[in-house]
């Protein structure tokens, strides 16, 4: 039977050609077999016959007895058929036991029941107890993909060690693969290499029937397959008419041997090259080099009898074109280095999600001048899928029957990268986790588990807030952290089994007594002294109690990890855990399904092994493994823009094909072979390499683009914008293009002005884009700052007020002054801003507190201090903090809380500059004292409270005290008070104690005389009321720095005999940037609360007309009673 060859650089005119070869029988039922390389180029092709090709007198082409199958499952099923007689599509390939998942099984069991007959390995295991079993696994994954490629590339050397005969010369070290491959067949005789031998030898090809089946046999595209392959199909020859239609990307005799090596030495040797040896294509010469060998191995295989007349139109209208004709004919002379035109674009982005943006854009832009074009005639070719993945389904909306246009993806992330199977594998880690709060509670969050357990997602909020007021941060109990740390004794204070204790001690204590506080200290028995928590009631006591049986499955879970079993027994108790912890749902039964199969899956091929027994994070890795990497996904026929991966095979002819992702590092992907791998120590041509499989793909890529051809990378650093050079395929591009083409660069942010100007290179078609950049631009003309626009906020709608009088309490006061915009918010709107660190969970014991933390330590050992009454605070007080989880475990917790303790103590020790006596004395005495009742009529508002007066030496004083930073809300609160204690006709002296640093500070508020201090209230109470209606354009920090900034600067002091000079005048300029400044002062400042910046945004509510109003009205009293003006004491 006739075997043909047809090549070209054109898969078009190959496909014509394979399309039009006559029947080879009369029998019109019979099945045209068309082996291909992957469902893309099976789509491609459906594509091309059917909506491409004219009719032919009918309305629409017929593809009728036309077989499509992708080339490893057509020579598995085959070679199975022949073989061992297995119907076709029976024989699963991971069954095999040479298939890679098999071989990994088989080895590892060799290695864990002989490691001395291998001794070579140990070093690659190493001698740790607790990871010999993972490293061993994962060396068992390498020489299995190591004796998969033997079987493909070195055939023969495999056949040499079945005969007793030893590695080769210089090899002598790597003697135990010969061992170990002689164990595998004693074990199964019949690898692939002897399968195809069999065939060849046997002739059981005839029997299989697979003359009956197709009347001829079309291989399209198949740029590369191991020697065994051609052979296969060169069997099948003798029985049928077998066609194999190869890319060439160029019509020159460039196989044999055309390196800019040997050009430049013929130069060398003789001063000019022959004719006949032309330079080669740099591009060709570059990234051909993947295609060489097969397609002289394809040479060899019909003695040099190619067909070669089916080559690309020699169109050389735009850059493009002249770049494939240059390739097709290796004449990179016959380009014109003065053509530039848009076929040909490179883009720098930000990152992977701006790639996607750009990408889109520049395809609707495609669409916009082609109106005539279908999704169908673009293609986008991802170098790192994986990763890119889902920013493309994010930015196109894949799957959407709405997109714009629409998409559809030739692979997609494998169940393991979704939500449910990162879950599931969590699960089977949780022996070697540390079992964190936040990891635990993102478990029982996740849709299936929730629902498992019967939890609603506000249940399961509830219970995380639970969770963090009870103190867990890491480790299921005392044991589990002792195993974790290697050593005994470790302290269980911050365990799920502490926390849930304190839970239940919560429920069982109740609210305790009037007056009793929620979380006390109770002692539980052999618990020792355990925080109950706030009272658990009702509905939240059964969730605790849900919470309790879903950490018991979790430590079932944990401790059946632990026990080595065999691979069969391991199946069915992970397929028993994804029953106990997963419930199907409408969004997560596919996922939940291909669990499943992953389990049965990696329980199969253990099965091939003799189902040995294994640890737990063996079968995790195992089951992981299946969970993993891409799988097959949508209908590559759809007339829909197609998202494949960069790889060989991929690319197909398309009017706009765009490359993604092209980033150095990322692509072409590197050879990194093990050092014990013969292939790299011995290479021959045609061995399989990753790097020239990739930069074929950029060939082949280059070559199928027929209008334009886009090519995106991340090219700037996302946090600095430094600048990072694209993948060396674009840059060996760029060097042969030259000035010819120029580099996009792209903004950082998608809604940048300069997409919607209608100047310059840079274009969007998304409307929330649109709406951001305009909201930014009307943001430059007003002078406020070019940031990112934040999410859209309502304005606030006016609020009539009550004319009838407010009762105020001086809490009310000084909670509406200490941030004005959360109370409009909260109070007058009746909405609330989520806070993002809410119900943040702690994954590990305090190590360093943080300011808050800080303060609420400092609180508890400034009790202990006033609850010892002058004796020495034993160590009671630092465990009752390490049981309420806030410092580090351990004695060495302790120390540190001592050390801070005694620092505590020696600052409140000090005695008060302005009162007279020490801080601890003033505490104390304050412990024992009633408030004084204040209750004060300022025209329509009656505010009323309690002040806390001390008689010192004399004098009165309202002691304020907050062992921390006195910032300027406290001294709102305190100025508040002093002003209401005054005008009901009270006359003291304020203070406000806190702490600069390692010293005390103190604000002293001189007394005022009552009609001042009413006046001043009244003026208070009438921005109270604006803030009613409208939010007050006042912030605390802010609105003092502006007006102190505008009280008059003392002048110089004169020089002798000048004189005296008049105070400095500030000006509102520098009254708003001493506001600006203190806007943004640090991180946590006023500029980053949530409510200030949702009313003021970025700029602050000094952009506000009367802010400068509101800030003087406030403070400047308080200013120049301290400086001794008005109402106050010198």
């Amino acid at each position: 039977m006739p075997l043909t060859i047809h090549w070209s650089d054109c898969l078009e005119k190959l496909a014509e050609t394979m399309f039009a070869q006559p029947a080879a029988v009369a029998d019109p039922f019979a099945v045209e077999g068309v082996v291909v390389g992957g469902a893309v180029i099976e789509g491609w092709l459906k594509q091309r016959y059917l909506l491409d090709r004219p009719a032919g007198g009918r309305a629409r082409p017929l593809l009728a007895n036309c077989e499509f199958v992708p080339l490893h499952p057509f020579v598995n099923d085959w070679l199975a058929k022949a073989v061992e007689g297995t119907p076709l599509g029976r024989r699963d390939p991971s069954s095999h036991p040479y298939s890679k998942g098999a071989l990994q099984w088989r080895i590892h069991a060799l290695l864990q029941a002989d490691p001395a007959r291998f001794a070579p390995l140990a070093r690659y295991v190493g001698d740790n107890a607790q990871s010999a079993d993972r490293r061993r696994w994962g060396l068992a994954g390498k020489l299995a993909q190591l004796f998969d490629d033997y079987q493909n590339y070195r055939p023969d050397m495999l056949a040499a060690w079945r005969a007793g005969r030893p590695c080769g010369d210089g090899d002598s070290g790597q003697a135990w693969q010969a061992e170990l491959w002689r164990v595998l067949l004693a074990e199964h005789p019949r690898s692939y290499v002897d399968e195809f031998l069999e065939i060849k030898c046997a002739g059981l090809l005839r029997a299989s029937g697979i003359d009956r089946r197709y009347r001829r046999l079309s291989v399209f595209h198949v740029s590369a397959m191991p020697k065994a392959y051609l052979d296969f199909f060169a069997e099948i020859a003798k029985l049928l008419p077998v066609s194999l239609y190869c890319f060439n990307p160029s019509r020159a005799f460039w196989i044999e041997d055309p390196t800019v090596k040997s050009y430049l030495r013929e130069l060398a040797r003789s001063g000019e090259a022959p004719a006949w040896m032309e330079p080669p294509h740099p591009l060709l010469n570059g990234f051909g080099r993947g295609a060489q060998a097969f397609l002289a191995d394809v040479v060899d295989w019909v003695d040099g009898q190619v067909n070669e007349d089916a080559w690309g139109d020699d169109d050389d209208a735009t850059l493009l074109r002249q770049v494939q004709r240059g390739i097709r004919d290796q004449d990179a002379r016959a380009e014109d280095p003065a053509l530039r035109d848009a076929s040909i674009q490179l883009h720098a982005c930000h990152g992977a999600m701006r790639e996607a943006q750009v990408a889109r854009d520049l395809i609707l832009a495609w669409f916009e001048a082609h109106p005539e074009s279908e999704p169908r005639d673009v293609q986008v070719l991802v170098a790192d899928f994986e990763t890119y993945a889902p920013f493309i389904e994010s930015v196109f909306r894949v799957g959407d029957p709405g997109a714009i246009p629409p998409c559809v993806m030739s692979r997609r992330p494998a169940i393991g990268a979704g939500a449910v199977g990162a879950a599931f594998i969590r699960l089977l880690h949780l022996a070697e986790s540390r079992m964190t709060a936040p990891e635990i509670m993102a478990l029982l969050e996740l849709d299936p588990v929730r629902e498992a357990y019967g939890l609603s997602i506000a249940d399961a909020q509830a219970l995380r807030r639970r969770v963090a007021e009870a103190g867990v941060r890491w480790g299921a109990d005392g044991d589990h952290v002792t195993r974790l740390l290697g050593r005994d004794g470790a302290p269980d204070t911050v365990t799920w089994r502490r926390g849930l204790d304190r839970l239940l001690a919560g429920w069982a204590h109740g609210r305790g007594d009037a007056g009793e506080d929620d979380g006390a200290l109770i002692d539980a028995g052999a618990l020792g002294r355990l925080l109950a928590a706030d009272a658990v009631e009702g509905d939240a006591a059964l969730h605790v109690g849900v919470l309790g049986q879903f950490f018991d499955d979790l430590c079932e879970t944990a401790e059946a990890l632990l026990r080595p079993r065999r691979a069969s027994a391991w199946r069915d108790r992970l397929t028993a855990l994804l029953d106990t912890f997963f419930r199907s749902t409408e969004s997560s039964f596919q996922a939940i399904a291909e669990i499943r199969r992953a389990i049965r899956t990696a329980g199969d091929a253990a099965a091939i092994a003799g189902d040995p027994t294994i640890p737990g994070d063996v079968i995790a890795a195992a089951v992981e493994a299946e969970l993993g990497g891409m799988a097959a996904s949508g209908n590559c026929a759809a007339n829909a823009v197609l998202f494949a991966p960069l790889q060989t095979l991929q690319p197909t002819p398309r009017r706009l094909l765009v490359m993604m992702g092209l980033n150095e590092g990322v692509f072409p992907r590197p050879d990194n072979r093990a050092d014990f791998d013969l292939l790299g120590r011995h290479p021959r041509p045609g061995d399989r390499s990753l790097r020239r499989e990739d930069r074929l793909a950029f060939l082949e890529a280059l070559m199928c683009a027929r209008d334009r051809l886009v090519i995106t990378y991340t090219g700037r650093n996302i946090a600095d914008n430094a600048r990072i050079p694209p993948s060396p395929a674009v840059t060996e591009l760029l060097q042969h293009l030259g000035d010819r083409v120029e580099t996009t660069e792209h903004r950082l942010y998608a809604f940048h002005p300069d997409y919607f100007s209608g100047a310059g290179a840079l274009r969007s078609f998304s409307k929330a884009d649109y709406a951001a950049a305009a909201a930014l631009a009307a943001k430059s003309r007003t002078g406020a700052t070019s940031e990112a626009p934040r999410e859209a906020t309502a304005p606030p709608t006016p609020v009539a007020l009550d004319d009838e009088a407010r009762q105020l309490t001086l809490e009310d006061l000084a909670w509406f002054f200490a941030n004005p915009a959360q109370s409009f918010y909260t109070q007058i709107l009746q909405a609330r801003l989520d806070e993002p660190t809410k119900d943040r969970l702690a994954d590990s014991e305090c190590f360093v507190l943080d300011k808050l933390e800080e303060y609420q330590v400092n609180q508890c050992l400034i009790g202990a201090l006033l609850d010892a009454d002058g004796a020495e605070p034993g160590d009671a007080v630092f465990v009752e903090l390490q049981e309420r989880t806030m410092i580090p475990l351990g004695p060495a917790g302790i120390a540190q809380a001592r050390a801070q303790f005694e620092g505590v103590r020696k600052q409140i020790e000090a005695v008060s500059k302005e009162i007279g006596i020490p801080y601890l004395t003033l505490l104390r005495q304050l412990r024992n004292t009633e408030k004084a009742p204040v209750r004060v009529a300022v025209g329509r508002h009656e505010v009323s409270g309690g002040i806390s007066l001390l008689h010192c030496n004399g004098r009165d004083f309202a002691i304020h005290f907050h062992f921390a930073t006195l910032k300027p809300k406290r001294m709102a609160q305190a100025w508040i008070s002093h002003l209401a204690g005054h005008a009901a006709g009270l006359r003291f002296t304020s203070v406000l104690i806190g702490k600069d640093g390692g010293k005390m500070e103190e604000v002293v508020m001189p007394p005022l005389e009552p009609a001042t201090a009413a006046r001043i209230l009244g003026e208070l109470l009438a921005l109270y009321d604006e803030g009613q209606a409208n939010a007050l354009p006042f912030a605390p920090a802010s609105s003092l720095a502006y007006a102190k900034a505008m009280r008059p600067k003392p002048p110089k002091k004169p020089k002798k005999g000048e004189m005296p000079a008049a105070p400095v005048m500030p000006t509102e300029a520098d009254g708003r940037a001493a506001a600006a400044k203190a806007w943004a002062a640090f991180v946590g400042a006023e500029g980053g609360d949530r409510y200030l910046k949702a009313v003021w945004g970025d700029a602050g509510p000094m952009a506000h007309p009367d802010f400068d109003r509101v800030a003087t009205t406030f403070w400047t009293p308080l200013l120049d009673a301290q400086a001794g003006g008005e109402g106050g004491a010198a």
